[in-house]
């Protein structure tokens, strides 16, 4: 029997990266099909670097406790939108120079901060500890964190500032869309799963997924919103006792 966790795609918010103990890679990122005559290819590419380099708590502008969210754009969204918002040629690169200095900022303040922590846990590794050096080495990680917060705001404001109002309005309603459809695949999931737990038949939502996964990949997200709310009601359905 197929896992209903495959009903958790791509589409999803990738969750932040954590910091200072670890960082986590942004296991949602979606891979586009290759265009290697398209401008925006390369791009995604760096978009992909980014995302995997990221680290300290981020400022991702995709949750709703963000309260920068409202206003800024994140890589990884235009990863997922570029085609419905039309980039230019020099949009893209533009962006591509500003999202390649960011990595190799980013990926250096990151080895960077690892030796901080390193230290840092070794000083406290002591049975009695020394409390000016450990402050003062703690000072050091924090110092790096917020170096590495200005390097992803100012990705984002330029991100921000190379797009066109047209396409600022087109990538906020697109997110409101995202967070709709994410949702909406939360519930299917776990109703899914409740279905798979009580051995209940699932070719039917199988179905559905074949229809959800082509649409996701095209972006069309209103279509893909609409095989959702079918999965919903027959999972409702389905449920009634």
């Amino acid at each position: 029997m197929k896992s209903s966790r495959r009903w958790v795609k791509a589409s999803e918010t990738p969750r932040p990266s954590r910091l200072p103990i670890e960082t986590e890679l942004e296991d949602k990122m979606k891979s586009h099909q290759k265009m290697k005559s398209h401008p925006t290819h390369t791009l995604s590419i760096c978009i992909l670097g980014l995302a995997l380099l990221a680290s300290g708590p981020s400022l991702r502008a995709q949750h709703d406790s963000d309260p920068l969210a409202e206003h800024l754009f994140p890589p990884e969204l235009l990863q997922e939108t570029h085609q419905l918002i039309g980039l230019t040629e020099d949009q893209v690169s533009s962006l591509k120079a500003g999202i390649q200095k960011a990595q190799d900022r980013l990926s250096d303040l990151k080895r960077r901060l690892q030796d901080e922590v390193d230290a840092l846990a070794n000083l406290v590794k002591k049975e009695r500890l020394e409390e000016e050096a450990v402050l003062a080495q703690f000072d050091k990680v924090m110092n790096l964190e917020q170096k590495i917060k200005r390097t992803q705001l100012a990705l984002l404001v330029q991100i921000k500032n190379t797009l066109t109002a047209e396409q600022q309005t087109k990538l906020k309603e697109l997110k409101r869309n995202l967070a709709g459809l994410k949702d909406k695949m939360e519930k299917v999931k776990a109703a899914a799963q409740r279905w798979e737990q009580e051995g209940r038949d699932l070719s039917a939502l199988r179905e559905l997924k074949d229809e959800l996964d082509p649409l996701l990949h095209a972006k069309k997200l209103k279509e893909a919103e609409a095989v959702l709310d079918r999965a919903l009601k027959l999972l409702s359905g389905k449920e009634e006792k």
